[in-house]
């Protein structure tokens, strides 16, 4: 991650995107931990004076809100946020409302991704529930970055691959930014605009 966050300053990116990831056979949880927190500990030296934050994200051996906050918290450093991939925590039997109140101020970026079964699918075409997380960072008031992200992009050489994702993309934002609208409008009082 020091590299990263070298190359990440040098183009004036604010965030570089990092996870604690797969324990390797044999390491304990503790044990792994300690390594983790010294790993980003590094990496946030580097980080400070530079304007680059570093944002967690949720997979492997930490598939859940509450092991990002539990790094986050063990290593106390404000160039240190969170990341949530609302497929990643479900998997794992976590609802992703209840991750995004776990997670706080402390998160930065989520990712919105729909899946039908294991295929990417546009937002609203699949079996993640973003609405109502949407509509918990709605509430919230949540000022971060929603990113949407379509997995079939990398898929380069393959049957999955698609020629061009525009349409995808395009429609996955339009239904993120109505699920926004409907949010707000219900935050206000007023009754959401049928679409």
């Amino acid at each position: 991650p020091k590299s990263m966050v070298r190359t990440a300053a040098s183009i004036e990116c604010p965030q570089v995107r990092v996870f604690a990831f797969e324990l390797p056979k044999g390491e304990s949880r503790a044990s792994g931990l300690r390594r983790i927190q010294q790993r980003l500990e590094m990496a946030l030296t580097t980080a400070r004076h530079t304007g680059v934050k570093l944002v967690l994200e949720n997979g492997g051996s930490f598939p859940l809100a509450s092991d990002l906050a539990e790094i986050i918290t063990r290593i106390n450093n404000p160039l240190l946020m969170a990341c949530y991939n609302p497929v990643v925590g479900p998997a794992a039997g976590e609802d992703i409302v209840q991750a995004v109140r776990t997670l706080g101020r402390m998160l930065a970026i989520v990712k919105l991704k729909d899946l039908r079964g294991l295929e990417p699918v546009a937002i609203g075409d699949g079996d993640v529930p973003l609405e109502p997380m949407i509509g918990e960072l709605v509430r919230r008031k949540f000022n971060g970055w929603g990113v949407v992200e379509w997995d079939r992009l990398w898929f380069k050489d393959s049957e999955k691959a698609v020629s061009d994702p525009t349409a995808v993309l395009e429609a996955s934002a339009a239904t993120a930014y109505k699920w926004v609208g409907a949010a707000q409008a219900t935050a206000r009082g007023a009754t959401p605009a049928m679409a």
